[in-house]
């Protein structure tokens, strides 16, 4: 049952697929019909986790992205694509599968790109200086700016 959905958080949908049909073959009862990949993985994702809560695919969401600008680190625009793509289609999935009850709802998936994007420029705690250059390159965003020196202290 793990299969389709390691596949999924690894971005081998292909494969994946392949495995969530010939699951549904060799074992109708234990994989469910008519669901899609990506609802699959977060319904097995929800599942296994003690408390259905939406921080759990909220994480999983921000992997996804994370992976996404990695590989615009790496200059693999077709691997970039495809892990923004798992990252919408999990958080689709998700919202479709709560019917949109507030309180268990997502933020907004360009919410989400914009903190993980912010999080990973971040001076303090983000990637080193070339990276983030690079990142805000390929991005299309302005060049990082200093910080405004301290003001000397009054004698």
């Amino acid at each position: 049952r793990n299969v389709p959905y390691q596949f999924f958080i690894f971005n081998r949908v292909r494969e994946g697929e392949q495995w969530l049909r010939y699951g549904r073959e060799k074992y109708p009862d234990a994989f469910p019909a008519n669901v899609g990949l990506a609802e699959y993985a977060v319904t097995l994702a929800v599942a296994n986790a003690s408390e259905q809560n939406q921080s759990k695919i909220t994480g999983l969401v921000q992997a996804f992205v994370i992976q996404s600008y990695s590989s615009v680190l790496e200059g693999d625009s077709d691997a970039a694509s495809e892990y923004m793509l798992r990252a919408g289609e999990l958080w689709a999935a998700y919202m479709k599968r709560t019917g949109g009850v507030e309180r268990t709802q997502l933020p907004p998936l360009n919410v989400i790109k914009q903190q993980v994007r912010d999080d990973m420029l971040d001076p303090k705690k983000g990637l080193p200086p070339q990276q983030r250059a690079l990142l805000r390159a390929k991005l299309g965003l302005p060049a990082e700016t200093a910080p405004a020196p301290a003001p000397a202290p009054k004698l």
